[in-house]
């Protein structure tokens, strides 16, 4: 069975991708830098299997490291391919975040102020031609993207508490005051 994964950092736009832990270049996302996943992943799949030298009847597992929103585009691809070949079993386990996705995302976010505080500066400077406008909006485009992602992050945490809560059983207001006060004593 071959493994497969594929590193997605929608921030750097950079792809990385491991066959058997080894990391690889396929064609379809050239040298893995500057190349949206939604500009190669119809293509992903079949380039994989054939960089791999998987054959009929042979399995593989992709395991996807990236944002939600890229995995949705990975699993419709998947679900595409496999529907079009049926001698490949590819497995594609659910999304999961990074066990410590928040100060992964902290990390990535401070990548990019200093980025972008380096752009300002080398224009302040005139070394550079980049518009300041152009700046803001690439900036703008990246605070949404970590903004949705810190939001379905706290949406899963939070259900995750709400569950725990449940299992726990929950106490009534009039249980809780109940507790609260303190019963008769008799001396």
């Amino acid at each position: 069975m071959a493994n497969f994964e594929l590193k997605y950092n929608p921030f750097d736009v950079k792809t990385n991708f491991f066959i058997d832990g080894k990391e690889t270049n396929l064609e379809c996302c050239g040298t893995g830098k500057d190349i949206r996943l939604r500009d190669y992943i119809d293509k992903f799949f079949p380039a994989a299997i054939k960089k791999s030298n998987v054959g009929p009847g042979e399995d593989c597992v992709v395991q996807f490291y990236g944002t939600q929103d890229a995995f949705e585009d990975v699993k419709k691809a998947h679900q595409e391919y496999t529907g079009q070949t049926q001698d490949i079993k590819i497995e594609l386990p659910p999304y999961k975040p990074y066990p410590n996705n928040f100060s992964e995302m902290n990390i990535l976010i401070d990548k990019k102020r200093e980025h972008y505080a380096g752009q300002i500066e080398q224009k302040k400077q005139g070394k550079s031609n980049v518009e300041l406008l152009d700046v803001v909006k690439q900036f703008n485009r990246d605070k949404d993207t970590i903004e949705r992602i810190y939001s379905d992050n706290i949406k899963k945490i939070n259900a995750v508490l709400e569950k725990a809560k449940e299992g726990f059983g929950s106490l009534s207001s009039d249980d809780e005051e109940k507790e609260e006060q303190p019963t008769g004593l008799a001396w």
